[in-house]
């Protein structure tokens, strides 16, 4: 439920119709990481169903949402809603994000309808029914990766690449303020990143993402 208030809050203002036109093609890498992972778990989920493996699919799903989803794509996300004036071109990054947070919830609670069916019917009605047709999420289509077959992203085992560089640079902060018992949200004034120059230009690519969570 946090996360789906979260969401409902942060799309206060969007007109998601027009984010659905508009925005596809101004996602940043993180954008498309996260679309990535949701065709795969799609992908995977329907796989699992299909023979009837219930439990893998549902342990699956748990591990996108929990840990692709509210663990990192939640956190990198915040600045560039709550605070988008901070960067350059800030009204096409923070309706990237809008764009993205809607397809990937409006996903999320398809997916785990059959196993969660009157939570994820509450949020559909108090919130996805007015840009779905039908009227119950029970009556939706189970989600197909063919729905962002127009999302255009080149290099995807790149992508993975330079995010899981990215993902690392995080963890690492984060393991080091765990062991040194100081908060998450503590500003750090120095992080040096050693590592070979083609490392450190793919994780440049997210650096506004690395500066907001790990708060340097």
């Amino acid at each position: 439920r946090n996360s789906f208030q979260f969401m409902k809050m942060q799309l206060a203002d969007a007109d998601v119709e027009t984010l659905n036109s508009s925005c596809a093609e101004t996602l940043l890498p993180t954008d498309q990481r996260i679309i990535t992972r949701l065709t795969e778990t799609i992908q995977t989920m329907t796989t699992y169903l299909d023979k009837y493996e219930y439990w893998l699919a549902k342990i699956h799903f748990e591990d996108f949402f929990w840990k692709d989803f509210c663990d990192n794509y939640l956190e990198m996300v915040k600045v560039r809603l709550y605070k988008p004036e901070l960067f350059k071109d800030w009204e096409s990054k923070k309706k990237a994000a809008q764009w993205t947070l809607f397809q990937v919830y409006n996903n999320i609670v398809k997916l785990i309808a059959p196993y969660l069916p009157h939570i994820t019917e509450e949020i559909y009605q108090d919130y996805f029914h007015s840009f779905n047709s039908e009227k119950s999420i029970h009556n939706c289509r189970y989600p197909q990766v063919s729905e962002f077959s127009a999302i255009s992203i080149s290099e995807p085992e790149k992508l993975k690449s330079d995010f899981e560089k990215f993902l690392m640079v995080v963890e690492n902060v984060r393991k080091y303020k765990s062991e040194k018992q100081i908060s998450m949200w503590a500003e750090i004034t120095l992080l040096t990143i050693k590592t070979s120059q083609t490392d450190i230009e793919s994780i440049q690519k997210y650096m506004d993402d690395l500066i907001w969570v790990t708060k340097v």
